[in-house]
């Protein structure tokens, strides 16, 4: 299918939902062990937000950048063993896994989400596999956890938190990958910083890069960014999307595969307008306005030739529709229209239109909100009791989580962590409501 790029950059704060992923690490032994650490300065700016907090009805937040376009902000942010959210009052909360400080401070599991100190008045999260960031409403970015290839932008000061340079502008919005991390900051700028070994910086490089650089072309003009596994992406002002970094599987969606591409190329034959992006270790997959899905890159679930995550797509470099399935058991129903999706390794999950969560692909550890039968599944999969209040959704290595109302989390799947705020056990089907510290 060979179309032309037409797409509208269309971000709405009722109908998206987390493109959060997180994904297994693949064995990198030809990269650094270790990569040097910048130092941090403070920024003066002014606040993006008159109010600190997010809204009370866990709904997303809109962002202005000044460049004709939106962005939008994450409350809930899953790393692969560790999960995030942003309260209604602007504090993080963060639980499972501490082994990397991925909760700063504390023992090394903590299943009970916390505050994490030092951390106030933000507005967006969102984490890497062992990393995470946040942004507060006076446009810093502040990172915490493994910075072994100088993810977190810095040096971490006393408390375990780096307050990122970014060469004195004001962030409007950021991502994780895998080691790397991106921000939009206010010119229209992309600046990324950290794991650079399939160039998923940007810069024509693969040197890691501590401090932020700008991928080569993206200097201005950038309405979004997102960040995968090994590679990152933009949605550009001028209506086309860009990515850049690891190609194997074609994720990258230039019509080409096994190739890396340490600097922008545009991604082809995608058309829109677009609701939402999605990046996972080697997968991207992209919601239409209208509630379609599109998707391209790797299928890792049940073989090379096989459905990804159970849809119907012949996966190669260049996107294509997606025949999005009905709910599994339901055959011939009309599928379900999407608000946005999360797209892991192994598993994904999105938002219906309806503010329901369904979920797809492999349920070795119960992440489809199924107990794990061994398979993989073609079909949506309902989660139980969440029916119509998910207001935001993400995925992780092994399990998924939902933002509800009045700051409400629920997760399910892999559990060995602590991740899903429950005491560790290998794995929880059913949704749970996390607990929090008081």
């Amino acid at each position: 299918m060979k179309r032309a790029v037409a797409m509208s950059i269309v971000v709405l704060p009722a109908v998206l939902a987390s493109c959060e992923w997180l994904a297994g690490i693949r064995d990198l032994d030809a990269q650094k062990a270790d990569a040097a650490s910048g130092g941090s300065t403070s920024r003066d700016a002014a606040p993006i937000f008159e109010a600190a907090a997010p809204p009370p009805d866990g709904g997303l937040i809109l962002i202005d950048s000044g460049i004709n376009a939106t962005v939008l902000a994450r409350r809930l942010a899953l790393g692969s063993t560790h999960s995030c959210v942003v309260r209604a009052d602007g504090k993080v909360y963060c639980w499972g896994s501490n082994a990397s400080g991925q909760l700063v401070n504390g023992a090394a599991i903590q299943p009970e989400a916390r505050v994490i100190a030092g951390v106030s008045d933000v507005v967006s999260i969102v984490a890497g596999a062992t990393h995470t960031c946040a942004l507060d409403k006076n446009r810093h970015v502040l990172c915490w956890g493994k910075n072994d290839n100088g993810q977190l932008g810095g040096k971490p000061g006393a408390n375990g938190i780096v307050d990122v340079p970014l060469d004195e502008k004001a962030a409007l919005q950021i991502a994780a990958g895998i080691r790397h991390t991106c921000a939009l900051v206010g010119s229209g700028t992309v600046r990324c910083w950290g794991d650079n070994a399939f160039g998923q910086l940007g810069n024509g490089t693969k040197e890691d890069a501590p401090k932020s650089v700008v991928p080569l072309s993206l200097e201005s003009g950038v309405a979004s960014v997102f960040a995968g596994g090994f590679f990152s992406c933009a949605l550009k002002s001028n209506e086309s999307m860009t990515c850049w970094g690891d190609n194997t599987y074609g994720q990258l969606g230039d019509r080409t595969t096994k190739t890396m591409r340490p600097t922008p190329v545009n991604v082809r034959d995608l058309e829109g307008p677009i609701r939402d992006v999605a990046l996972g270790q080697s997968t991207t997959c992209a919601v239409t306005l209208a509630g379609g899905l599109v998707c391209w890159g790797r299928n890792r679930i049940v073989g090379e030739n096989a459905t990804p995550f159970g849809l119907v797509v012949p996966f190669a470099g260049s996107p294509a529709d997606v025949a999005s399935p009905a709910l599994r058991g339901d055959a011939g129903a009309t599928p379900p229209l999407l608000g946005g999706i999360a797209v892991g390794t192994t598993h994904a999950c999105a938002r219906s239109l309806a503010d329901n969560p369904l979920c797809w692909g492999s349920n070795a550890k119960g992440q489809l909100g199924q107990e794990p039968d061994g398979g993989t599944f073609p079909g949506f999969h309902d989660v139980a009791g969440l029916a119509g209040i998910v207001k935001e959704i993400a995925v992780g290595l092994g399990h998924a989580c939902a933002l509800a109302p009045n700051d409400e989390v629920y997760c399910w799947g892999q559990n060995e962590s602590g991740q899903l705020g429950a005491s560790p056990v290998p794995f929880r089907a059913k949704a749970d409501r996390v607990r929090f510290a008081n």
